[in-house]
């Protein structure tokens, strides 16, 4: 069987494809079988960071107020300025059915800005979290990360 050019070039491309998903699955399956163990010093950060990492976290402790308003200004506005440049783009002499296209997505990202705007402005809700919080160690998970004290730490800074 004799292949023309066009399909002799789609065929080395399918072994190609073939060879490397066979050649990667092998080298997946037979690293386990070749790795050698973990220091003991690995194996106690990595359990101090899944300790950390389930550490219940303390909003007031650690962030304080929300930033949830500043981030919606700083965001709507800089869509606001984004949604204008591409309104802008208007102007560019092009047919008017074409120019559709940038008057469609500058209205959207404009709209979207004003809403976030708009939603900045408005006031904050107070925060307040009822349900007691299981407490691991006294230092607040992002602080012991900070001090670079392990996990089950009850030093307080």
């Amino acid at each position: 069987m004799t292949f023309n050019k066009r399909e002799a070039s789609d065929w080395a491309q399918a072994i190609g494809i073939v060879l490397n998903l066979l050649a990667g699955s092998i080298w997946f399956c037979l690293t386990p079988l070749i790795q050698r163990e973990r220091p003991p010093q690995e194996v106690k950060q990595v359990d101090q960071f899944f300790e950390l990492m389930h550490k219940p976290i303390d909003f007031a402790k650690e962030e304080g107020r929300g930033s949830d308003n500043l981030q919606a200004r700083v965001m709507g506005i800089r869509c606001l300025i984004y949604g204008g440049f591409i309104l802008l783009l208007i102007l560019i002499p092009n047919p008017w059915n074409k120019r559709w296209a940038f008057v469609f997505c500058g209205a959207v990202m404009f709209g979207i800005g004003a809403v976030l705007f708009r939603a900045s402005r408005a006031k904050a809700p107070e925060r307040r979290i009822d349900i007691p919080q299981p407490v691991i160690a006294d230092i607040p998970a992002g602080e012991a990360l900070a001090l670079g004290e392990p996990a089950g730490s009850t030093q307080s800074p």
